[in-house]
């Protein structure tokens, strides 16, 4: 039941922070999205100094035609119980469509949607495998920055697991 209800709580706060984003036609589609959020466990701290929900085991996040899979997820909350950011932990794998991302641990700031994979990133895009020591996306003009590219791989033949 707790879980339950902390998972409605969380919904309910994405919708509340896509509302106060600037009203254009990409955030009323972002509205639309459920954010689905599963784990083996759940914890809710809901005090002044400490406000995160913290997702462990098997999580497994779906937002549209996007999924996330990680061993531990932390959401920040600010007082009005919305995510001002998210740190995604251990064999963290991201999907869209024909794109994907592997990392060891990941940033999120919803605020400016901007992904940062930070530990051991590697992004395949197209038909190439890059790795480097940080990347970022910026999910709104879908710009893409390596720092330090240390391996690019041209995978033509191998799919993308």
């Amino acid at each position: 039941m707790l879980k339950f209800l902390t998972l409605l709580l969380f919904n309910l706060s994405l919708v509340s922070a896509a509302e106060k984003i600037a009203d254009t036609n990409e955030v009323k589609e972002e509205k639309t999205e459920e954010v689905i959020i599963t784990s083996d466990t759940l914890d809710f701290f809901n005090q002044d100094k400490k406000r995160m929900a913290i997702f462990e085991h098997n999580v497994h996040v779906t937002r549209g035609k996007m999924t996330m899979t990680a061993k531990k997820m932390t959401c920040y909350l600010n007082t009005k119980n919305e995510i001002h950011l998210i740190i995604a932990e251990g064999d963290v794998v991201i999907t869209e469509e024909d794109k994907k991302s592997t990392s060891q641990k990941v940033a999120y700031s919803p605020k400016e949607k901007k992904i940062i994979l930070i530990r051991q990133p590697v992004i395949y895009m197209n038909e190439n495998k890059i790795e480097a020591r940080r990347i970022t996306i910026y999910q709104i003009t879908g710009d893409v920055f390596f720092d330090e590219p240390v391996m690019h791989t041209l995978i033509k033949d191998e799919p993308t697991k």
